[in-house]
């Protein structure tokens, strides 16, 4: 498995959210808390890969109001799934093997995780509502998200996985619309392309 010193996708984070609540879901080596660290007045990151998980704790510990768990997103909490290597090999692509990964990940298990659900995360801050979400989990957002009360999330931003496929990828996006707007990026299925979306609440 390569792991980056520096992974970070492309992501809107609105003026307005200075000095909220974040929630990190996937944050492979913490590049994305690092960079808006001071930005938010409290962030919790999700990291299921150790290896990743203690590197962020060494980059972060200097944050007190920066709080990590080694934990995979998922529709239920408590559960213990594995985590499989992309072809890639990098440590960013590594996803959780459920019947939402295709041909581009390998059965290369890396490690067993434990799971956690969105309102389990969610009841971790001591607010009823957070400012933004980022979610980055390798199409482990169709069950993070599927189902789940997001009303408490206010900006979410979501890297939509191609690999996901049509029909879980347009449930999703209909799930979201029921509650938020999209407001950046396209939600058209597009074959090999991931998508980064910004969705408000409305």
């Amino acid at each position: 498995m390569i792991i980056r010193d520096h992974n970070l996708g492309h992501y809107i984070v609105p003026d307005e959210t200075s000095g909220g609540i974040c929630l990190e879901i996937g944050a492979n080596v913490g590049s994305f808390t690092e960079k808006y660290a001071n930005h938010f007045s409290v962030i919790h990151y999700y990291e299921p890969l150790t290896e990743c998980f203690n590197l962020i704790k060494e980059k972060l510990q200097r944050f007190n109001h920066i709080k990590g768990y080694n934990l995979a997103g998922y529709n239920t909490s408590g559960e213990t799934l594995a985590m499989v290597l992309h072809h890639n090999r990098d440590s960013g692509s590594t996803g959780l093997k459920t019947d939402s990964l295709n041909k581009d990940w390998t059965d290369d298990i890396v490690q067993k995780v434990s799971t956690i659900s969105l309102k389990d995360m969610l009841s971790k801050f001591s607010s009823s509502e957070i400012d933004f979400c980022k979610s980055d989990c390798e199409t482990g957002e169709y069950y993070i998200f599927m189902n789940s009360d997001v009303t408490p999330i206010n900006y979410l931003a979501l890297e939509m996985h191609c690999q996901i496929g049509v029909e879980k990828g347009n449930a999703l996006l209909e799930y979201l619309e029921q509650t938020h707007e999209l407001i950046s990026g396209d939600r058209n299925h597009t074959p090999g392309l991931n998508k980064d979306l910004l969705f408000k609440r409305r």
